[in-house]
């Protein structure tokens, strides 16, 4: 309820508990009714303490409970936000970051960090089947959710298969979006998932301690002809994402090497 322009609480903090458990119990309730919307900040920790008529040190402790749940995230000097749902991949559908997003009613956005032509090298020139001083596109960017960080990509493409990418926006298409417009048929992709942790500087574009594990999902994507076409890392915050996957009797494995 509002009182003079402020929110006050409509139910009080008893005894019979601790009372940061009771504030982390009354906004979760408030998150549950949506009153508190996913991707969206609440009260800073202050409002908090005036809303419960508690200390900021027990706000704190509540927030923190909440944290460690994957219900809230702190944003280095933006505040605290709600999460909501733990965002979910299929490891056994072809399609991309935005795009699989998209079908879980979420909202992606992807915010470009860095991009440039660099020459293959030993490394991508054995992946794609290319000479070492071939071209190849170099593009990182974050990919959040909800307004939440949520994976750091790092995509690359030969120039060959796509001259002009770096003339394309790639934070409001998806490689998948790109490649139907230019023809580019994509047949199959190969996925590694592993477990690593960030680097301080990367650590901090996702907003997460650096001790943080993170997923690593490799992936070699392939076009009609079986030439791979597309070499990823996604780095994917795993306090707020799993990925899953589903498997018949019939199912024959592949043993492939990334």
């Amino acid at each position: 309820m509002m009182v003079h322009g402020k929110m006050t609480s409509d139910k009080k903090i008893q005894y019979y508990q601790p009372a940061y458990k009771q504030v982390r119990d009354l906004i979760l309730e408030k998150i549950n009714n949506k009153e508190f919307l996913p991707g969206e900040a609440i009260p800073s920790e202050y409002e908090l303490a005036e809303i419960y008529g508690v200390s900021r040190v027990t706000i704190r402790s509540a927030l923190l409970e909440l944290q460690r749940e994957a219900i809230l995230q702190s944003i280095q000097g933006k505040g605290v936000f709600v999460l909501g749902d733990p965002v979910n991949r299929n490891l056994d559908r072809l399609t991309g970051f935005t795009r699989s997003i998209k079908e879980l009613d979420k909202n992606p956005k992807n915010s470009l960090v860095n991009s440039f032509i660099r020459k293959a090298g030993p490394f991508f020139a054995d992946i794609f089947k290319i000479n070492e001083e071939d071209k190849i596109h170099y593009i990182k960017r974050i990919s959040s959710v909800d307004k939440i960080p949520t994976a750091l990509e790092e995509i690359y493409v030969p120039t060959e298969i796509l001259p002009n990418l770096m003339k394309i926006n790639t934070n409001d298409f998806s490689m998948y979006d790109i490649y139907d417009y230019y023809g580019i048929k994509v047949s199959y992709a190969e996925q590694v998932l592993e477990v690593t942790k960030l680097d301080k500087n990367e650590a901090r574009l996702l907003n997460i301690n650096e001790q943080t594990p993170v997923f690593l999902l490799k992936c070699v994507t392939y076009g009609n002809d079986n030439k791979p076409i597309e070499f990823s890392l996604s780095y994917v915050n795993g306090e707020i994402s799993r990925f899953r996957s589903e498997f018949n009797k019939n199912f024959i494995a592949k043993d492939h090497r990334i």
